[in-house]
């Protein structure tokens, strides 16, 4: 559980501030919700615990010169498409490595 809040510390200390309110609210956990909010009302949102993919996001989304519901959508999308993607690709690493590993010495 202090992981959990000291994870929470640092991301917030990462966040940037709203490029329009100037003004951001920490990031926060809700069982099955990792979130976060500015004053201007947008919103980024993860499923399950992941206070660094939202702000990953947010940070993304404050970097854009131009700031939307749509645009956070596709950041949104391309971030949980590269997570679905590496997680694939590491998946594949180790059941490659599994069966490239060479027979046991002993004849067994």
């Amino acid at each position: 559980m202090n992981e959990q809040i000291e994870e929470l510390q640092y991301c917030n200390e990462l966040t940037y501030n709203c490029r329009t309110c100037k003004n951001t609210h920490d990031i926060y956990y809700e069982p099955g919700v990792t979130m976060i909010q500015c004053d201007c009302k947008i919103m980024v949102v993860l499923p399950d615990w992941n206070p660094r993919g939202v702000l990953r996001i947010w940070n993304a989304l404050n970097a854009q010169s131009k700031r939307s519901p749509e645009i956070v959508n596709e950041i949104t999308k391309q971030f949980i498409e590269r997570q679905r993607k590496n997680g694939e690709e590491s998946r594949m690493d180790t059941a490659t490595s599994s069966t490239t590993r060479p027979p046991a010495l002993g004849g067994v």
